[in-house]
């Protein structure tokens, strides 16, 4: 018996429009504007009756629902309150017998069965009879069909021995005074047909499984023997039941006993001392059960539906010359089952067998899951398409035993377990704890209204709780809250991914290395911050909830060692970035696909532009995806546009393409040709003002063309030829030099501590800026084309002011240098004029993009590649504060493919040449290992060629500069 559980979700199908909406039985006022997703319908309210004979006890977390509970079914396990332990001693103690018998085993294997118990077990011994039983764990079971058939069958017994009535227990069974004293804790009896809670011992996995599917009457005395027939065999006494208990020696349960703690309806009962066709009696239907009546008394009945398996408590013997110290220190500890007690394979045991399922999450879980993500607010609202829980036992065991790990290096250092048990609010890692458990309590009637009784009300006044129902309060309840080890500082955390492939790695464990630090994963406690961390895909990003140990936390990156968590960032909602260093502490437990149609309409809006832009290319563009065909002609390079200069100049194009739509705030160019050597143009901040130009225009005498700011084209009318590189000229030297806004998107480019270079894309300088305390120092911020826009040195140096541009007196070079006149050793200088323009044109023209989504993260090749350069002169470039203002970039059409070198040796073998984008550079360096050392673009032999040309006619033609070097 378990909830439903989750591997990695699938990857959903595009959908074209949100999910039908469905409305809540949320009792908030329409006003109230918190984003929501929509709650799925199914299971909203428990339909088990609250009223009559079958009624369910009221402390069950299923017992408020309707009074129809025919079409209900749960079937789950849950932890009870730690404050009820007490009870569960209670009654132990109440029901101990300081005597043995011939079934309790001897404890060093010397003696047989002996009438009375063997001499190791008798009171006083060594290691004697034990003298009490501490209770470590209760856990309490609520499911629908086993109660539904026992109160049948309850019913049936006392229908049917109405006429004659049933002797009741005489005495009272031992459990009776303790069970009355705590109807919280167990339910009302019927002493009319001795129902009674009685004990049943045996091993922890298989009463995981008795509480999962029943009794097994056909198995039952396979293994002790079927004194009164074949039947479920129960005591009154723990001292009996405790004679059938075992644990595993050297296992993960070694000295953890556990016993089935059942009501049970004995009826009319056969009292006895022996009598082997005891069954057959009640077979006939003379009697309902047998109570053995030898030393103990044993409660035996033949029909499984008489017994409600109700509580498994695991416990521990304790034994006279046991340190008293050592227990108690032992029972501050809160024990945890092997597997998850939410699991569908709770019972397996991980010595003999393995698994590794998707459990889906269905119905109330799913309603539960949606409440989770309306609670958390997340912009924009987001409906939850489906949930699955992850259930694999190798990672589970590695997670396991990081957490074994910990628990030995804290006991070894008891300042440190003490400082972790402390954590002040900066450290301590648990919102997202709070917020599973705000949707764990039943909500006040009152909430719409408002409560008379404010904090004082023993109900949620949380407005997302008031959608749950009764079935989503208890699927609430399933998810391991009550598991988290406070002793290594457990917590719940968010992380999320775009794609089903991205879900899936992380699925076997598998994660992204933080690309600052150069070590750790990061992680939210705000679902919404780790959802923007991500794009979406048809719609839908992937949520994932993960349990982790964050162990010995600091606040500081720079000091790792001794640490297992870093707090990087604390939100204005006080929720934390975290970085977790071992990524075998991390248990990514929940999967949630949610789709925003807002996201939706992102991606498509993005993909119709990217049809109608952009100048062709193996390289990706800024703005589009690498290597998507475009509706557009591509741009001639300078070999195209030398052979087009025979042809006509009047000869006419096809007709021209539909109008473009904008996916962005930027500028767009209408360029038209009025004669020779004659080129205007207008500029527009909207596009429908620039499609509107263009058709009033007609095409002109020769071509019109509409272009972005950053000259990809968008629509193109009339001829090619010497009167497209007009155009381009006039567009390059009249419009683009003249304006001084840069263009998306925007990159923060820094060095990890390992001195490498990386960096981030941002869809806005502002954006950018609000991120540069996540970088190391020093750092530059650049747009498309790589110009600088920003810098930062450092904080705390001599050196601390950022790059600053300085020109000759000439005019003719700018260098970037540190503030003082002592660090301006190293200057880089740049022609700006003359050739140098005439020879960057076309390669501003057909930039590469920055796109930053790369195996292994490693983002400082990308820059390698796109500045044609080395990483190392990238990191050179930083450190010394010597950024050019004007990058020389690789034209996307001058690149014939990229070749990838790892420790002196080229990556892809045979395959390599067929390298011709970085998309296909990722997918090699993702087969290679997370180190690549080299990335080198190489580019077309007569591109080289004439670009040696172009250098050389340059040189000739530029004035020298005569500056000095400072």
């Amino acid at each position: 018996m378990g909830s439903g559980a989750s591997k990695t979700p699938a990857a959903p199908t595009v959908i074209h429009a949100a999910p039908e909406p469905v409305k809540t039985t949320s009792s908030r006022s329409p006003e109230d504007d918190a984003p929501k997703g929509d709650v799925p319908r199914t299971s909203q309210k428990s339909e088990v009756s609250a009223a009559g004979d079958d009624a369910l006890p009221e402390y069950w977390y299923h017992s408020k629902g309707t009074a129809d509970h025919t079409n209900s079914r749960f079937d789950d396990m849950f932890y009870a309150p730690e404050t009820e332990h007490a009870a569960f001693e209670e009654m132990l103690n109440e029901s101990y017998v300081a005597k043995a018998t011939q079934d309790r085993p001897c404890p060093t294997g010397e003696h047989g069965k002996t009438p009375g118990g063997c001499p190791c077990v008798q009171p006083g011994a060594d290691p004697g009879l034990p003298i009490r039983y501490r209770v470590r764990r209760v856990i309490r079971v609520e499911a629908s069909d086993i109660w539904r058939r026992y109160v049948d069958k309850r019913t049936a017994i006392r229908e049917s021995r109405e006429s004659e009535g049933i002797e009741e227990f005489n005495p009272p069974p031992l459990t009776r005074s303790v069970t009355e004293k705590y109807p919280g804790t167990f339910a009302p009896l019927d002493n009319s047909v001795n129902e009674v809670y009685a004990y049943h011992g045996t091993f922890v996995r298989y009463a995981l499984s008795i509480a999962e599917n029943d009794f097994k009457i056909e198995y039952a005395g396979s293994s002790t023997g079927t004194l009164y027939g074949r039947g479920a065999y129960l005591g009154e006494s723990i001292t009996k039941a405790d004679e059938y208990a075992k644990d595993e020696p050297d296992g993960y349960y070694d000295g953890v006993f556990a016993v089935l703690v059942c009501r049970l309806t004995m009826g009319k009962m056969n009292c006895t001392k022996g009598d082997p066709k005891a069954g057959e009696r009640v077979m006939s239907g003379e009697f309902d059960s047998t109570c053995g009546t030898r030393l103990f008394r044993e409660l035996v009945v033949y029909d499984a539906d008489q017994c409600y398996p109700e509580y498994l408590v695991l416990y521990q013997r304790v034994y006279a010359k046991d340190d008293e110290h050592a227990i108690e220190e032992k029972m501050k500890r809160k024990f945890f089952m092997q597997i998850p007690l939410h699991w569908k394979n709770v019972a397996t045991n991980l010595t003999k067998d393995r698994f590794k399922n998707p459990e889906p999450v269905e119905d109330a879980g799913q309603t539960h899951m949606q409440c989770l993500v309306n609670q958390s607010r997340v912009q924009p609202s987001r409906t939850l398409l489906r949930a699955e829980r992850l259930e694999d036992a190798d990672l589970w065991e590695n997670w396991v035993s990081v957490k074994a790990g910990l628990h030995e290096r804290l006991a070894a250092d008891e300042q440190l377990a003490e400082d972790v048990k402390n954590l002040g609010f900066e450290l301590k890692v648990n919102m997202v704890e709070k917020d599973l458990r705000a949707l764990t309590k039943r909500p006040c009637k009152f909430l719409k209204k408002g409560c008379r009784k404010g904090d004082k009300c023993r109900f949620s006044h949380n407005e997302f709780a008031a959608d749950l129902g009764e079935e989503g309060l208890a699927a609430g309840r399933r998810l391991p809250v009550d598991e988290l080890d406070k002793e290594v500082h457990e917590a719940f955390l968010w992380m999320a991914c775009s794609t089903e492939e991205e879900a899936e790695e992380i699925g076997t464990g598998k994660m992204k290395i933080s690309k600052k630090y150069g070590y750790g994963a990061h992680f939210y406690e705000s679902l919404n911050t780790a959802l923007k961390a991500v794009r979406s895909k048809d719609g839908t990003k992937i949520a994932i909830l993960c349990r982790v140990i964050c162990g010995v936390p600091s606040d500081n990156p720079e000091e790792p060692d001794g640490k297992d968590c870093i707090i990087l960032k604390v939100d204005e909602n006080k929720r934390k970035e975290v970085l977790i260093k071992n990524f075998s502490g991390v248990y990514p437990e929940y999967f949630l696909a949610l789709f925003a149609q807002e996201d939706l309409d992102a991606e498509q809006a993005a993909e119709t532009n990217s049809q109608h832009s952009g100048i062709s290319g193996d390289l990706p563009l800024p703005g589009n995806d690498g290597g998507d065909e475009r509706k557009s002609e591509p741009a001639e390079d300078d070999d195209a546009v030398s052979e087009a200069v025979s042809k006509d100049a009047s000869e006419a194009a096809s007709v021209r393409e539909e109008a473009p739509v904008a996916d962005s705030d930027e500028t767009f160019v209408v360029l038209w040709h009025e004669g020779w050597g004659d080129v205007k143009a207008e500029a527009f901040n909207d596009l429908d003002e620039a499609n509107e130009r263009f058709d009033m225009l007609d095409g002109g005498d020769y071509a019109t063309i509409l272009v972005n700011g950053r000259f990809n084209e968008l629509r193109y009318y009339g001829t090619r030829g010497e009167v497209m590189r007009e155009m381009y000229e006039h567009f390059w030297s009249n419009f683009y030099q003249g304006d001084d806004e840069h263009k998306a998107p925007f990159f923060i480019i820094a060095t990890n501590v390992d001195g490498e270079a990386y960096g981030d894309q941002f869809e806005s300088v502002e954006e950018a800026r609000d991120n540069i305390e996540e970088y190391n120092l020093p750092l530059i911020i650049v747009d498309s084309k790589f110009q600088m826009i920003h810098s930062v040195w450092g904080d705390d140096s001599e050196y601390s002011v950022p790059f600053e541009p300085w020109a000759c007196k000439e005019g003719c070079c700018l260098s970037l240098v540190a503030g003082k006149t002592e660090t301006r050793s190293m200057i880089l200088g740049l022609r700006l004029f003359g050739a140098l323009k005439e020879a960057l044109t076309l390669s501003f023209l057909q930039e590469v993009e920055l796109k930053l989504v790369f195996a292994n993260d490693h983002n400082s090749a990308t820059f390698a590649v796109a500045l044609n350069t080395s990483v190392k002169e990238v990191k050179r470039l930083i450190l010394q504060r010597h950024w050019p203002t004007s990058p020389n970039l690789i034209p996307a059409t001058q690149v014939d493919r990229i070749r990838l070198f790892a420790a002196g040796k080229e990556l892809g073998g045979k395959g390599t040449d067929d390298v011709k984008s970085l998309k296909d550079a990722n997918i090699l360096l993702s087969k290679n290992g997370p180190t690549p050392v080299h990335v080198m673009a190489v580019q077309k032999d007569i591109t080289a060629e004439k670009s040696a040309t172009t250098t050389e006619n340059s040189s000739k033609s530029t004035t020298q500069c005569h500056c000095t070097l400072l």
